[in-house]
This record gives structure tokens, sequence and C-alpha cells, in this order.
């Protein structure tokens, strides 16, 4: 309990952030200004994310890896506008349909 407890601390899900960039699961977890400055598109979505009415779990462990590496794969294109999100979700749907099998 006390690792689960230290693990799951706003002082522990601050310092993941900023060594490694995982997000903090709670909306609490203050946004540092320097990560504004080096990683606006992460601080941005941290700050929408605490502010969701609607949230899901993500956790990738159960995914397919073919829709992780399709995940990983065009993300950045999403997120560089050269993939309409209507594509990304696309890209993901058909490699989800190729575990279907």
């Amino acid at each position: 309990m006390a690792f689960l407890k230290f693990e799951t601390s706003l002082e522990n899900q601050l310092k993941a952030l900023e060594m490694t960039g995982l997000q903090p699961e709670s909306p609490k977890v203050v946004i540092p200004a320097s990560l504004k400055q080096t990683d606006p598109l992460m601080a941005e979505a941290i700050e929408k994310a605490g502010k969701a009415r609607i949230t899901y779990g993500q956790n990738q462990a159960f995914w397919h890896q073919n829709v992780l590496d399709a995940f990983s794969l065009y993300l950045p294109e999403l997120a560089n506008r050269k993939l309409s999100p209507d594509a990304f979700c696309r890209q993901l749907t058909e490699a989800a349909q190729r575990n279907e099998d």
C-alpha cells in the first residue's frame, strides 16, 4: 500500500512527467511553467484532460502490438497535421481489424 501511495502521490506524478513525459493521472498536479515552454502540446493536452467532462482509460497493455505500432507511427503525423483525424482513425481501425481473424 505504501508503494502505491508513493507512486500516485502528486509529487511523484510530477517527477514522472518531468523525467519521462508520463501524463499525470490526477488533475491536481500543477503543470510547471517549464513544461509549457519545452513541450507546449503536452502541457495543453494535460490541461484540457484535467477539464474533461468525460474520460476513458487508455491502458495500452491490452492493445495488440500492431495497433500500438500504428498508433506510434501515425500519432506524430496527426499532431503535425500531416494526417487528418479521420485518416488517423481509419489507420487504427485497419490495424485493429487485422486482429479479428
